[in-house]
């Protein structure tokens, strides 16, 4: 009857469906007689100008409408119409909800609702609807994308799963921030320390980010791993500066364990370079280049990405740990 969930499915709008709707006016008998027709159908809408006003529930309204306490319901309530006897105790959500969000809410939900269905609206109009067990299958077919393309060393998103989240944000009319997250001085660190360390150093990022984002608890909040020694996440505007800063303080914090307090205390290293030469390295820093929608009108994938190679330069030209937002040093 509908079309499978993939694990794209990021928000409720993905995977809604055109469910029924009945007009206020219905009587209760045509109500009946749509039910009786089509066994499937577990509930109905109550529509008026794309508002969605209540629902009827096929098994609620059997037991109360139609047989009743003594299996006269039908008799007595033959006159009424759907806006009489309609609940108004349902979710109803915005299309760019997050699956998650969504899952929370119904989750809170009293024990003989719980299993409801939730009701999709966009700009305040009824879209569709979509049934508990449909948000579950999405959510866990969201899980096995996200584990299949998860990088094996952070265990945060790849690449591919990356562009799918930042080609998905862009069709959705929400302004967001990309935060491009990089190791300066990453290779020559992995050259004098070895690779174990270089591995332990990306693990360390990926659990700063993770910590970051989890003071937030919003589902909205997204975090990739590029590959290499290159990290991204997808924040709102508003936090984006602030949760950058968390990440590069607790990214210094962790600078003593990384180089040992005899490299700490110099402030740097010497190590031969890729040309055998001696060479003096700065310590590891974090330069993070920002990319907001907010600032910029961007189109496509392709457009970000050429945007974010020219903001993730300037970043990288800033000595030490640096954040650049709108090719504006922050603080």
């Amino acid at each position: 009857c509908c079309s499978h969930t993939n694990g794209n499915d990021s928000f409720i709008g993905d995977i809604s469906i055109v469910s029924e709707k009945v007009n206020p006016s219905m009587p209760v008998i045509d109500i009946l007689d749509m039910f009786m027709k089509m066994p499937e159908l577990r509930s109905l809408s109550v529509v008026q100008e794309y508002r969605i006003l209540g629902v009827i529930n096929r098994n609620r309204f059997l037991e109360r409408h139609v047989l009743g306490k003594h299996g006269f319901g039908i008799h007595i309530n033959a006159h009424k119409t759907a806006i009489d006897i309609m609940e108004k105790q349902f979710i109803a959500v915005e299309y760019d909800t997050p699956l998650e969000t969504v899952a929370q809410q119904v989750s809170s939900r009293k024990a003989e609702i719980i299993n409801d269905d939730i009701y999709v609206t966009k700009n305040g109009k009824y879209l569709g609807g979509v049934s508990v067990s449909r948000l579950l299958d999405a959510m866990t077919d969201k899980s096995i994308a996200l584990a299949k393309g998860a990088n094996p060393l952070s265990g945060l998103p790849g690449n591919e799963f990356i562009q799918r989240e930042l080609i998905k944000r862009l069709s959705q009319n929400i302004h967001f921030d990309v935060c491009y997250l990089d190791i300066d001085h990453f290779k020559p660190y992995n050259d004098y320390y070895g690779f174990e360390r270089g591995d332990y150093i990306i693990k360390t990022v990926a659990d700063i980010i993770h910590d970051a984002l989890a003071a937030y608890y919003d589902s909205f909040n997204f975090a990739g791993h590029i590959g290499g020694d290159d990290f991204l996440v997808i924040t709102y505007p508003k936090i984006s500066i602030a949760l950058c800063q968390k990440i590069i303080a607790d990214f210094e914090e962790r600078l003593p364990e990384f180089h040992g307090m005899e490299d700490y205390k110099r402030g740097n290293y010497t190590s031969k370079n890729r040309k055998s030469e001696t060479e003096i390295f700065n310590l590891l820093s974090l330069s993070i280049g920002i990319v907001s929608t907010e600032v910029y009108k961007i189109d496509s994938y392709a457009h970000l990405a050429s945007i974010a190679t020219e903001i993730k330069r300037a970043a990288k030209m800033q000595a030490g740990s640096s954040i650049v937002r709108d090719r504006r040093l922050m603080g």
